[in-house]
């Protein structure tokens, strides 16, 4: 309860700051003059932190599709493919420019946990989940332009986002039935909200028309840094049945165009 209210608490703060943010954008905004982009990315996402994962199996909960197992590994693929349709607005300086980019963001986020049973070794189960969320993310960086064709793009923002609830399959070696379940119900599982930071590069094809290639990492996610009432599971996305993943420090690396309006 006390983990549903703090994340209520900060989801509202976030949704306030946000109305302020564009009522003074909207009164003071320096981007409104300049000049105005779109575009669309596509990428992939992976991450910076370890591996962690842990695994609640009550003693006494028979039924459950873990009871006797232990988790021993988690893997998390390489190629977590993301889609962005970005709108930008910049403002023209002679060796540095500045940008502000808002885009929204669709990602799936696949992993794989294993395990053996506590009494047989050679029994063994295997969980593979798959994870997809919705975001939308505000940056604001600074262009430095190299010649008259390349640029690089250093800064930072803010990115809110809701995490579908994750689905996973349970698969066991002495082949009985796989189990179907789904995970992640609680509030802070559901909703993001984090600090990012990026780095990238444009090149200009034409005064309308550049590729560019930049590199997102999200290190903060407020909606990870309250106190469960398990600390075992702090910062980390349960996936169904007791079974608890990582959720620290994703990253984007995305390529894409955008085109002068």
């Amino acid at each position: 309860m006390k983990k549903a209210l703090l994340s209520f608490a900060i989801l509202l703060s976030a949704y306030a700051m946000n109305a302020r943010a564009q009522y003074y954008t909207y009164r003071y905004d320096p981007f409104r003059n300049g000049d105005k982009y779109i575009g669309l990315s596509v990428g992939m996402g992976g991450w910076l932190s370890g591996s962690d994962f842990y695994l609640h199996v009550d003693d006494y909960n028979t039924t459950s599709p873990y009871f006797g197992f232990q988790a021993e590994e988690l893997s998390r693929s390489i190629f977590n493919p993301s889609i962005m349709f970005n709108y930008k607005r910049v403002l023209e300086g002679r060796s540095v420019s500045w940008a502000n980019n808002i885009h929204f963001a669709f990602s799936m986020w696949d992993g794989e946990v294993k395990g053996t049973s506590t009494t047989n070794p050679a029994l063994t189960f295997t969980t593979k989940y798959r994870n997809t969320s919705l975001n939308i993310a505000d940056l604001y960086y600074a262009i430095i332009h190299i010649g008259d064709k390349v640029e690089l793009n250093v800064g930072g923002g803010v990115t809110i986002g809701y995490n579908f609830n994750p689905k996973s399959t349970i698969s066991y070696s002495d082949g009985r039935e796989d189990v179907e379940t789904s995970g992640g119900l609680e509030f802070m599982d559901l909703m993001s909200a984090t600090i990012d930071f990026m780095v990238g590069a444009d090149y200009r094809l034409s005064d309308v028309f550049s590729l560019n290639c930049n590199f997102i990492g999200h290190p903060i996610d407020f909606f990870g840094l309250g106190t469960p009432e398990d600390e075992n599971t702090k910062g980390m996305r349960g996936v169904g049945e007791g079974l608890f993943v990582t959720k620290k420090f994703p990253f984007h690396l995305t390529i894409g165009f955008t085109y002068a309006l």
